[in-house]
């Protein structure tokens, strides 16, 4: 098999200038209703969070039933509650605005084949928060783009990663970074050649054996 990851549009998800300012928003744009985003465990892990964050916001851009808001909002207190936004992305350029904002992305799924999250974010010059499960380790290694936390770690944990997450996000030389290292893999630029290589490859091959025959050259019979 060949394995390609998905390429990320670079034009549409590109990095406001300077660092980034305000309040310290996180945002989350994995779906609410889904368990294996493990989103109840990141608002847990935002309201200790707060503790050491006073201003912090945490924004879920993710699809969401009022049940599910609840449910989460359920979960901490009112100080959290009061800091937490949701947040509908109604296209691409909500969404891509919503990256530009965010000091920093999160993603606290496990068994993730791949992430567009993390590559969208990154090309919007935003660090990542992530889970090392899946396939989020070969996106995320390197510690100057993002910031991995272990698939059994408790909100405690999860919050010393945000933490940490927020403090590269105040590096002047992190938009940088983040947008270099997207546009470098996962850029259409980067990308498609390897596409059009692989397209190639299947169409030559078929042209090899001619319409008809069997990858042994044979022709089959017809009844």
């Amino acid at each position: 098999p060949m394995l390609l990851p998905p390429p990320v549009d670079t034009t549409r998800f590109a990095p406001a200038q300077g660092v980034p300012g305000g309040v310290p928003r996180i945002l989350c744009t994995a779906p609410l209703s889904t368990p294996r985003k493990r989103v109840g465990l990141l608002v847990r892990a935002f309201e200790l969070l707060l503790e050491r964050v006073p201003g912090a916001e945490l924004h879920l851009a993710g699809h969401a039933t009022p049940e599910n808001v609840r449910d989460l909002l359920g979960r901490v207190g009112p100080r959290a509650r009061r800091a937490v936004r949701i947040r509908t992305v109604y296209d691409d350029e909500t969404l891509a605005r919503s990256y530009r904002e965010a000091w920093i992305t999160v993603l606290p799924s496990v068994k993730e084949p791949f992430g567009m999250v993390i590559t969208e974010s990154l090309a919007s010059g935003t660090p990542v928060v992530a889970t090392r499960s899946g396939a989020v380790p070969e996106i995320l290694d390197d510690p100057s783009v993002g910031v991995l936390f272990d698939p059994r770690a408790g909100p405690g944990e999860v919050a010393r990663a945000l933490e940490r997450g927020l403090a590269l996000a105040a590096d002047p030389g992190a938009r940088e970074r983040c947008r270099r290292h997207a546009l470098g893999r996962y850029s259409w630029e980067a990308l498609g050649p390897r596409y059009e290589a692989c397209y190639a490859e299947i169409v030559e091959g078929r042209a090899c054996r001619g319409p008809g025959r069997r990858a042994d050259g044979a022709i089959p019979e017809r009844h």
